[in-house]
């Protein structure tokens, strides 16, 4: 598609995807126009462009629209200027409800340009910060906008500079707002692995954190009262901060459950970490008794083998001629050497010889006996 725009056909749109179009400050015109005109532009898809709001023409026309739901500018060149122009828009704007910052040069300073906007704006579910060297600073200017905008429902932080400090700044968030349904904070800086935990079991327990909120106004109620003007001062309109053992007692008291909520969940996920290690020991053993019996079934089928082939030679060798034994042998030749002649009776000869003499005239016959 051309990065030259054209405005009759994206009017009528409801969604637009000008994703991976090249599309700079320079050559919007038409899309600016589309935002400030257009009565119908729900989505619009500007992922992947090198759009830096540069100025605040598209901010503006942004502002003014009544219509659009979705707005995604992630891996684009948007860093703390082009942020803090976004950010005006977005507290004027009544319709968006989901915007994608993925991916750009935020960094603490626009994240804190963002918390301002967000302190204003009511339409907001969705947010996307990701990716965007936001570091503790940013992530506790952002926490205490989430903490009091009730219509945040999922935000993405992931990918960020966060790091310990920043992330017990969020999980006070989720504690204080009940509306948080899922916050992604991996692939930051955090050492402290409880404070994730404990987020993701606040985010997976409500309605416990609803039965917290009464509790935590009603401390909130409780340090605004402790700002009171000074009669140690000489101007009595001076107004100080005054910490009672009360209130330190109550902090102490938050603090000591929140450790405790910290320590059950390192001790469930050392439970956790156990179990994992007693399941493959179990899995191990059960390979090795694997191991064996193939080893057993391998040799019998190796004895088997050895026991067939003895049997197939005893039956070729029965096919073939008995060999004869020396004594057997003897016999054989001395039986060979008796001549056996027919045993002639004398009355037979006579009569033989009286045949043949009428025959022949004469018959020599040659008997010898033994």
């Amino acid at each position: 598609m051309s990065t030259v725009l054209n405005f009759p056909y994206l009017k009528p749109k409801k969604y637009i995807d000008l994703s991976f179009n090249s599309l700079h400050d320079g050559n919007i015109d038409d899309l600016i126009k589309t935002l400030e005109k257009s009565e119908v532009l729900e989505e619009l898809n500007l992922w992947s462009n090198r759009i830096a709001l540069s100025d605040s023409r598209f901010t503006d026309a942004l502002a003014q629209n009544k219509t659009i739901r979705v707005l995604s500018l992630g891996s684009n060149q948007i860093a703390s200027e082009g942020t803090k122009r976004l950010a005006e828009a977005i507290k004027i704007n009544t319709s968006l409800e989901e915007i994608h910052l993925g991916d750009n040069r935020m960094g603490d300073e626009g994240a804190k340009h963002f918390a301002a906007a967000l302190a204003e704006n009511k339409s907001l579910k969705m947010v996307s910060f990701y990716g965007n060297n936001i570091g503790d600073e940013g992530a506790k200017h952002l926490a205490s906008a989430f903490s009091e905008n009730e219509k945040i429902c999922v935000i993405w932080l992931h990918q960020n500079k966060i790091g310990d400090e920043g992330a017990q700044y969020l999980a006070d968030a989720v504690e204080r707002n009940a509306g948080i349904e899922k916050l992604f904070v991996f692939g930051n800086k955090m050492t402290d692995k409880g404070i994730e935990a404990g987020i993701e079991a606040m985010l997976a327990d409500p309605a416990a954190r609803k039965k917290k909120l009464p509790a935590r106004q009603e401390e909130e109620e409780q340090e605004k009262k402790q700002r009171i003007p000074s009669s140690a001062t000489e101007d009595p309109d001076e107004v100080i901060f005054v910490k009672d053992e009360l209130a330190l007692a109550r902090k102490e008291a938050l603090l000591s459950s929140k450790d405790k909520e910290i320590a059950a969940l390192k001790a469930a996920l050392k439970q956790k970490d156990e179990e994992l290690h007693a399941k493959d020991a179990e899995i191990a053993a059960q390979e090795d008794e694997i191991a064996a019996l193939k080893e057993v079934l391998k040799n019998q089928i190796t004895y088997k083998d050895e026991e067939i082939a003895g049997l197939k030679a005893v039956l070729e060798n029965s096919h073939a001629e008995v060999p004869r034994s020396p004594t057997m042998e003897l016999m054989m030749s001395k039986s060979k050497s008796f001549a056996v002649e027919p045993v002639v009776e004398e009355d037979s000869l006579d009569d033989t010889r009286d045949e043949l003499e009428n025959d022949t005239g004469t018959l020599h016959i040659v008997a010898s006996t033994e």
